[in-house]
Protein backbone atom coordinates (compact mmCIF):
# COMPACT_ATOMS: atom_id res chain seq x y z
CA UNK A 1 0.00 0.00 0.00
CA UNK A 2 1.11 3.29 -0.89
CA UNK A 3 0.21 6.55 0.87
CA UNK A 4 -0.68 9.43 -1.26
CA UNK A 5 -2.47 11.81 1.41
CA UNK A 6 -0.60 12.77 4.62
CA UNK A 7 -4.31 12.56 6.95
CA UNK A 8 -3.83 8.60 7.41
CA UNK A 9 0.25 9.34 8.24
CA UNK A 10 -0.08 12.33 11.06
CA UNK A 11 -0.09 9.65 14.26
CA UNK A 12 3.02 8.52 12.16
CA UNK A 13 4.33 11.65 11.68
CA UNK A 14 3.27 12.69 15.80
CA UNK A 15 5.45 9.67 16.79
CA UNK A 16 8.51 10.93 14.93
CA UNK A 17 8.15 14.42 15.76
CA UNK A 18 7.73 13.90 19.00
CA UNK A 19 10.62 11.78 19.21
CA UNK A 20 12.95 13.75 17.67
CA UNK A 21 11.80 16.84 19.52
CA UNK A 22 12.48 14.98 22.97
CA UNK A 23 16.38 14.16 21.85
CA UNK A 24 17.53 16.87 20.68
CA UNK A 25 15.61 19.20 23.87
CA UNK A 26 16.28 18.81 27.68
CA UNK A 27 12.92 20.59 29.13
CA UNK A 28 8.95 19.48 28.12
CA UNK A 29 8.56 22.97 27.30
CA UNK A 30 11.89 23.35 24.52
CA UNK A 31 10.58 19.76 23.07
CA UNK A 32 7.19 20.59 22.78
CA UNK A 33 8.12 24.20 20.83
CA UNK A 34 10.40 22.19 18.76
CA UNK A 35 7.25 19.68 17.80
CA UNK A 36 5.00 22.55 16.99
CA UNK A 37 7.73 23.87 14.44
CA UNK A 38 8.02 20.81 12.72
CA UNK A 39 4.57 20.03 13.47
CA UNK A 40 3.66 23.89 11.66
CA UNK A 41 5.17 22.31 8.48
CA UNK A 42 2.23 19.54 7.83
CA UNK A 43 -1.63 20.35 7.54
CA UNK A 44 -3.21 21.49 11.18
CA UNK A 45 -5.04 18.13 12.55
CA UNK A 46 -6.08 16.90 16.01
CA UNK A 47 -3.91 13.73 15.24
CA UNK A 48 -0.90 15.99 15.03
CA UNK A 49 -0.20 16.53 18.69
CA UNK A 50 3.15 16.16 21.37
CA UNK A 51 3.04 12.80 22.92
CA UNK A 52 4.57 11.93 25.74
CA UNK A 53 7.16 9.73 25.96
CA UNK A 54 5.57 6.59 26.82
CA UNK A 55 4.04 6.89 23.44
CA UNK A 56 7.51 7.44 21.84
CA UNK A 57 9.42 4.30 22.41
CA UNK A 58 11.15 2.44 19.62
CA UNK A 59 8.69 -0.43 18.59
CA UNK A 60 6.36 2.77 17.87
CA UNK A 61 9.10 4.25 15.82
CA UNK A 62 9.97 1.57 13.50
CA UNK A 63 6.27 1.31 13.20
CA UNK A 64 6.05 5.05 11.93
CA UNK A 65 8.72 4.59 10.00
CA UNK A 66 7.29 1.30 8.01
CA UNK A 67 4.39 3.12 7.47
CA UNK A 68 6.38 6.56 6.34
CA UNK A 69 8.19 4.83 4.36
CA UNK A 70 5.34 3.58 2.07
CA UNK A 71 4.33 6.83 1.44
CA UNK A 72 4.68 9.25 -2.09
CA UNK A 73 8.00 10.44 -2.48
CA UNK A 74 6.51 14.23 -1.80
CA UNK A 75 4.78 12.99 1.14
CA UNK A 76 8.37 11.59 2.32
CA UNK A 77 9.85 14.52 1.44
CA UNK A 78 7.13 16.75 3.36
CA UNK A 79 8.01 14.66 6.42
CA UNK A 80 11.47 14.49 6.40
CA UNK A 81 11.11 18.65 6.34
CA UNK A 82 8.76 19.10 9.16
CA UNK A 83 11.88 16.70 11.01
CA UNK A 84 14.38 18.93 9.56
CA UNK A 85 12.63 22.11 11.18
CA UNK A 86 12.21 20.56 14.34
CA UNK A 87 15.31 19.45 14.80
CA UNK A 88 16.33 22.92 13.93
CA UNK A 89 14.09 25.30 15.60
CA UNK A 90 16.30 26.45 18.23
CA UNK A 91 18.91 27.02 15.91
CA UNK A 92 21.72 24.02 16.32
CA UNK A 93 21.38 20.91 15.62
CA UNK A 94 22.68 18.58 18.25
CA UNK A 95 24.50 14.95 17.10
CA UNK A 96 21.79 13.07 18.11
CA UNK A 97 19.15 15.05 16.97
CA UNK A 98 21.21 14.86 12.94
CA UNK A 99 22.03 10.81 13.97
CA UNK A 100 17.97 10.67 14.30
CA UNK A 101 17.02 12.81 11.08
CA UNK A 102 19.55 10.80 8.93
CA UNK A 103 18.34 7.46 10.32
CA UNK A 104 14.67 8.75 9.40
CA UNK A 105 16.09 10.27 5.49
CA UNK A 106 17.90 6.70 5.28
CA UNK A 107 14.54 4.52 6.70
CA UNK A 108 12.22 6.60 3.79
CA UNK A 109 15.25 6.23 1.08
CA UNK A 110 15.59 10.36 0.84
CA UNK A 111 19.00 12.47 0.86
CA UNK A 112 19.76 14.01 4.19
CA UNK A 113 18.71 17.63 4.44
CA UNK A 114 21.84 19.54 3.66
CA UNK A 115 22.00 21.68 7.51
CA UNK A 116 21.90 18.42 8.99
CA UNK A 117 24.31 17.09 6.93
CA UNK A 118 26.79 20.18 7.64
CA UNK A 119 25.60 19.66 11.62
CA UNK A 120 26.60 15.93 11.87
CA UNK A 121 29.98 16.06 10.29
CA UNK A 122 31.26 19.07 12.34
CA UNK A 123 29.79 17.45 15.97
CA UNK A 124 33.12 16.11 17.52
Amino acid sequence: MQYYALKPLLPDCAILLSSLARVGHESEAEAEAAFQAGAAQLPPDPDLRFLPLAECNLPQIDTALQNAAQASPRLKQQILEALACAAATDGQVQRREAELVRAIADALNLPLPPFVRAEAESAP
